[in-house]
């Protein structure tokens, strides 16, 4: 994002520091793992304030970039507007209960309120929303954030051709629940694809990076190899930049 490595850990520090406090006034709240199985779309809102982190050109997406959330416990979300929703406040988005499931008051109220937290509402220090086209959320929703033909400054190299797709866990040791991911990357392939972008490839923010867990071995293992074979996706991880784990070269050769 056109930051050093020390200016970036420092906005993080201060971020998560930031955070911490406002969680301990009572203002936000961990979110936890609760199962909805379904979809919000947030591609449509357009009073999101604009943000350094996206351009207004447009292009179609060759593949799919993805990302393991670096925000530590994972982006918080505002108590005030999970007791609104649980008020019966109303949004210009809906969830989409796409898996037949039911969700209880206090899931969907959190659900709605952690898509705020996604596209920077309300504007505030420190949230300006995620460059990221998609997320899978902690409660296993799939949230359509930016529209896929956006260019954002989400993954360095693959910004202008690739989705941006994020795994938001809580820590960097947990491990994925791929069977929910695979399916919600099936979901964004279908949709992508007939919106005209070919998706044919696949990457993480660790081949860019000196990040080997984002995302890890095992997401690698888990989720992207078999989603380019169930989808017919080139794995493209290399990109001559000899910065990524040697262990990504082992898991991708054993997975072949």
């Amino acid at each position: 994002m056109g930051s050093t490595p020390l200016e970036t850990a420092r906005w993080l520090a201060e971020a998560i520091s930031f955070w911490n406090e406002e969680k301990a006034k009572g203002k936000v709240d961990d979110v936890t793992q609760d199962f909805l199985f379904a979809t919000i779309d947030l591609r449509h809102i357009t009073t999101r304030v604009k943000r350094k982190w996206y351009r207004t050109s447009r292009t179609k997406k060759i593949g799919i970039c993805f990302h393991h959330s670096a925000v530590l416990g994972g982006f918080g979300v505002d108590r005030r507007l999970i007791a609104q929703y649980k008020g019966g406040k109303k949004a210009s988005f809906e969830l989409e209960n796409v898996r037949g499931l039911e969700p209880r008051p206090d899931e969907l109220a959190r659900a709605m309120a952690l898509a705020h937290r996604y596209f920077g509402d309300p504007p505030r220090k420190f949230n300006e929303g995620v460059p990221y086209h998609a997320i899978h959320g902690p409660n296993s929703v799939l949230y359509l954030n930016l529209p896929f033909d956006w260019v954002t400054w989400h993954g360095n190299a693959s910004n202008r051709n690739f989705l941006g797709v994020a795994w938001d866990a809580l820590s960097t040791r947990e491990s994925p629940a791929a069977k929910d991911i695979l399916e919600d990357v099936g979901h964004l392939v279908e949709l992508g694809r007939g919106e005209g972008h070919p998706l044919t490839e696949i990457t993480c923010h660790c081949a860019y990076t000196r990040k080997p867990q984002d995302p890890g071995a095992e997401f690698i293992e888990t989720v992207i190899v078999p989603a380019a074979k169930e989808h017919g996706c080139v794995i493209r991880w290399d990109f001559k930049s000899k910065k990524t784990a040697r262990s990504l070269r082992e898991v991708l050769a054993a997975a072949a």
